[in-house]
């Protein structure tokens, strides 16, 4: 992997200078740096950068962090295998959508930010929404996206103005808002796409978490992708910070196959390989499990 560029960052949900403590030091490894380090929902490989917490709000954020230059390339060219994970989050995250569906005027324009292999997409058309359109900057998930979807999906990082005065009765960003250099400005950017009466949606670690905070950093959640990672409040605070209305968070239970969960276990590869061949069959077995997610909505 080439040489990445850093630049120190500000808390990114204050936005100014804040007083701030070290809760983890850089830990990288060199042999780990390759082409799934920046892949989506890979197998943990104890890696992080510098890691402070803004007294402010309590978010958790990367400093210095990989440039938004270098960070765009790092996902452009990164690795994917866990198709069937993003299809199991999906179902997931489309629950999330229709029990706020009946609150729309209409289900016409959808947007998903960091949408991947487009399963989330699928999911929606079958629900009735249309003009739907998602934004992936990775090749690899883009290409394994199926024909009916793969058509709607931008390859490219989201910016502002990207989709000029088309508007957007539903945004969503799933596991996303941790990696993007500036969720602020995201989430503002964000706000103009939707029509009146529209939503916002993300769903990111919640680092406060009992099981992350009892895991430290064996946890997961920290991991070199992750350039901030939020907590109730400073979810709050951001999408109040960038101007929507009516803003809630609350905790989301997500259902994954066993397998998956495995791979998360901050266990020895090994180890964890003997678990999946001892499950055998079970390893399909979908289980909902809480494990510190939060879902935040805003509306405009």
């Amino acid at each position: 992997m080439a040489v990445i560029r850093t630049l120190p960052r500000l808390c990114p949900v204050c936005q100014v200078p804040t007083p701030v403590t070290e809760v983890m030091p850089e830990r990288l490894d060199g042999a780990n740096l390759d082409a799934f380090a920046f892949a989506s929902r890979k197998e943990p490989d104890a890696m992080n950068l510098r890691m402070v917490e803004c007294r402010g709000c309590g978010v958790l954020f990367a400093t210095p962090a990989p440039t938004p230059e270098d960070l765009a390339n790092l996902y452009r060219s990164a690795s994917f295998d866990t198709a069937d994970a993003g299809d199991a989050a999906a179902r997931t995250y489309v629950g999330l959508v229709d029990g706020i569906a009946g609150r729309m005027p209409d289900r016409d324009g959808a947007l998903d930010i960091g949408t991947g292999t487009g399963s989330f997409l699928a999911e929606l058309l079958a629900r009735g929404w249309t003009n739907v359109r998602g934004v992936e900057p990775s090749e690899a998930p883009v290409a394994m996206a199926r024909p009916e979807v793969r058509g709607l999906i931008v390859p490219e990082v989201f910016r502002d103005g990207m989709f000029g005065d088309e508007r957007f009765r539903l945004v969503t960003c799933f596991q996303t808002m941790e990696h993007v250099p500036d969720p602020l400005a995201l989430a503002r950017s964000v706000r103009v796409t939707l029509k009146p009466g529209g939503a916002f949606m993300v769903v990111v670690h919640d680092r406060r978490f009992w099981l992350n905070r009892f895991l430290g950093r064996r946890s997961p959640i920290m991991d070199i992708e992750h350039l901030q990672l939020f907590c109730p409040r400073s979810l709050m605070r951001l999408l109040h910070q960038a101007g929507y209305q009516g803003v809630e968070v609350r905790p989301v239970t997500n259902a994954y196959p066993l397998e998956y969960w495995v791979r998360l276990l901050p266990l020895p590869r090994p180890v964890k390989a003997l678990v999946q061949w001892v499950l055998g069959p079970l390893r399909k077995r979908m289980v909902r499990v809480s494990v510190g997610n939060l879902m935040g909505l805003g509306w405009v």
